[in-house]
């Protein structure tokens, strides 16, 4: 027994057929520009100077520090760099700085 491929007729046709062509008209339609840009954001200033506690002897000292000079000391006092090849000392000495730089401004 064969079968015979059905063929859309009346609505079914022609419900098929708008659908078809609101779907094509939402695809090829272009997208919205805002009608209000928003405002450009800066990025947040930062303290460029960092108070450290150090111990000198049996008393402690609050001493300031530039930041950059706070996060290469943080560098070499935290990262043990010794004895690495050079592609993973400069990886890690970049992500040591990364994580001295959040600390301090956080």
């Amino acid at each position: 027994m064969t079968t015979r491929p059905r063929i859309l007729s009346g609505w079914r046709l022609w419900a098929s057929l708008s659908g078809l062509a609101l779907l094509a008209a939402g695809c090829a339609s272009t997208p919205m520009t805002p009608s209000h840009t928003p405002p450009s954001v800066s990025s947040p200033s930062v303290d460029q100077v960092v108070r450290i506690q150090i111990m000198e002897g049996n008393r402690k000292q609050i001493i300031a520090l530039r930041l950059e000079d706070y996060i290469v000391g943080s560098v070499l006092a935290e990262a043990a760099l010794g004895g690495l090849s050079a592609d993973a000392v400069t990886n890690i000495a970049r992500l040591q700085a990364v994580l001295a730089r959040t600390y301090a401004v956080a």
